[in-house]
């Protein structure tokens, strides 16, 4: 019998835990920006609009815009469903579909072999965001339903779900391009675990997704930019931030993830060459290689976005976890040290918005200096998860993290307590 009724609680009821604790969160951000920026139900500049448009009559191909707005259709076409105005609809869409990823962050983290407090620690670092905290700044975007599907299909890929996998994804394509991440880490997963003959399965997963892409092109049209214009307006948009300001670009690649990018590359640093060398490690290991080895891709997307932190927070199933897993790979001073790092970054980011940013207020399109400044209060509350995640590390409540749960059959049940 633990000592600890909340720890027990939770084991007993995980799931409501779960899903009440991601909602409570969920909540707390929007709230928080609501307070922040004002008006909050607003369609904002930049690309809000368009998708917007397409909830007006989403199957109706004459009245669409651009590439690539033009086949993210499902969010609009969820936000048209609503017995509600768009508006709300859009709101109501995204902030149930934040707190359903919330879910899925914490059952993936789960049956890759987290104990429920190391877990829900994933959760918080998921919800308490500057990604999420922008989203519910402009409600009018595809971002939270994007990020459920992402959780989603990260999680059928490490549990190797080959159907459910490809059928994702192919919806997936129909939110947001961006998911796609996920097809090159699961070739790879597959690789490692099946050798050559793995291949198959990534490109059977594919068909669906290429099926949805070629469809919705011929459905919609295929006007638009061409991709040379495309890059040349999103390169053009990282030069002007790095005109005015040589910290602006750092900046938004810090605010993905804070210091999570430093605990991720040090497992990356201490674990790829162990999957390189040998032959055989565990699922979790391999996976999460995988997922390492192409985050590197997901720094591509600058060349056709405006917004870095937005685009950087697809690879969150990879980030993460990875983070999480290093924490054990520190000493006690090191431990210490980093908490100290931590602070100190959420500090800076802090500084940063209130001294630095605010004269760059406007400079990126839909970005408002409220918006800036509670994007940078939230990093911080995230660097403070950060520190608490560094800290309450171990103990028996954590104890054997470092076995995955889930072998290749699927049949093994999670641990329930690590």
């Amino acid at each position: 019998m633990s000592s600890n009724p909340i720890a027990d609680a939770w084991r007993d009821h995980e799931l409501p835990a779960a899903i009440l604790t991601s909602t409570l969160l969920v909540g707390l951000v929007v709230a928080g920006a609501s307070l922040f920026v004002d008006p909050l139900l607003v369609v904002r500049a930049g690309d809000a609009p368009k998708y917007f448009q397409i909830a007006r009559a989403p199957f109706d191909a004459a009245d669409v815009p651009s590439a690539p707005f033009r086949y993210r259709v499902v969010t609009p076409v969820l936000a048209w469903l609503l017995p509600t105005s768009r508006l709300v609809g859009f709101a109501v869409v995204n902030v149930s579909a934040l707190a359903a990823s919330g879910v899925v962050v914490y059952s993936y983290l789960r049956d890759l072999g987290f104990g429920v407090r190391r877990a829900g620690f994933g959760l918080a670092l998921f919800v308490v965001s500057p990604a999420v905290a922008y989203l519910s700044t402009n409600l009018v975007l595809v971002d939270g339903v994007t990020m459920f599907m992402l959780a989603c299909v990260f999680w059928a890929a490490y549990r190797d779900r080959l159907v459910v996998f490809a059928l994702l994804l192919a919806l997936g394509v129909a939110t947001k391009e961006s998911v796609l991440f996920a097809l090159p880490i699961y070739g790879l997963y597959c690789l490692q675990r099946r050798g050559i003959r793995g291949v198959v399965r990534p490109v059977a997963a594919a068909i669906p997704a290429g099926v949805m892409y070629l469809g919705l092109r011929v459905f919609y049209g295929f006007s638009g930019d061409t991709l040379s214009a495309i890059v040349a307006r999103g390169v053009g948009a990282q030069l002007d931030k790095f005109a005015m300001s040589v910290f602006y670009i750092p900046y938004e690649v810090y605010s993905a993830f804070g210091t999570l990018w430093v605990l991720a590359a040090l497992w990356g640093l201490l674990t790829l060459p162990k999957v390189v060398r040998e032959r055989s490690v565990d699922r979790r290991t391999a996976f999460l290689a995988a997922g390492i080895a192409v985050v590197p891709l997901a720094f591509l997307q600058p060349l056709i976005a405006r917004n870095i932190t937005r685009v950087l927070f697809i690879a969150f199933p990879v980030v993460i976890p990875t983070a999480l897993l290093a924490i054990d790979h520190l000493s006690r001073r090191l431990r210490l040290a980093f908490c100290g790092f931590a602070a100190l970054a959420g500090l800076a980011g802090v500084g940063g918005a209130l001294v630095v940013l605010p004269s760059l207020a406007g400079s990126v399109e839909s970005v408002s200096l409220p918006a800036i400044q509670y994007l940078a209060l939230v990093g911080a509350a995230n660097e403070l998860v950060v520190i608490l995640a560094v800290v309450f590390a171990g103990g028996s409540d954590d104890a054997g993290v470092g076995k995955p749960s889930v072998p290749p059959s699927g049949t093994e049940s999670r641990s329930e307590s690590d």
